[in-house]
């Protein structure tokens, strides 16, 4: 297969989705499948569990080597195409720095990340500046951005801040990472997850 990143409007003829096991986290990928291309999707990435003190990182690369045997492809050349933030707590995005060292994550992977609402994390700061250097390219996970095609994002309706001395106009404050959380709905094959 060539890897190349099929168009969201094109009907897969195969989609499956992966639920990892990182303990306390998240990690799903969808990947769909095309005549000869193939989009690999991920909402959120944990491999390590804070609270146990485990790393889960050898259960995302048997996710990964699976999936690249399904492909056909070898493991070093497979590219997640869209990662999908939902929110910016540890066990939602500690398994980026993975998924980066690895290759997994380019300049071609669309990152739908809010790079409004601060967070004072310097796994994330850090993160995210490398993020920034790989040039990846950024959505703003707000429902304006997100209504066409196969990713639709249902909240949050405007752009988010933590602190209210940043809003303006139509934009929203809000005190808890939590409630800053990404409702994302994946459409494929009239089917919506």
């Amino acid at each position: 297969r060539s890897g190349v990143y099929a168009i969201s409007q094109k009907v897969p003829n195969l989609v499956k989705s992966y639920h990892v096991n990182v303990g306390h986290g998240n990690c799903s990928l969808i990947l769909s499948v095309y005549e000869e291309e193939y989009d690999l999707w991920m909402v959120d990435c944990s491999s390590y569990d804070f609270l146990k003190k485990r790393d889960y990182s050898q259960n995302l690369y048997h996710c990964l080597v699976d999936i690249a045997s399904l492909l056909n492809v070898d493991l070093s050349s497979l590219r997640i195409s869209r990662f999908m933030l939902t929110h910016t707590h540890f066990d939602h995005y500690n398994g980026l720095r993975y998924l980066m060292s690895h290759g997994l994550v380019d300049d071609r992977t669309l990152v739908y990340a809010n790079l409004y609402y601060d967070c004072a994390s310097p796994v994330w700061n850090g993160i995210l500046k490398d993020l920034l250097k790989l040039q990846c390219k950024f959505i703003e996970p707000v429902s304006d951005n997100g209504n066409a095609g196969a990713i639709r994002i249902f909240h949050p309706e405007c752009r988010l801040f933590k602190d209210a001395n940043q809003v303006q106009g139509n934009e929203r404050a809000v005190n808890e990472v939590n409630n800053s959380s990404v409702v994302y709905g994946i459409k494929l094959n009239e089917h919506i997850m």
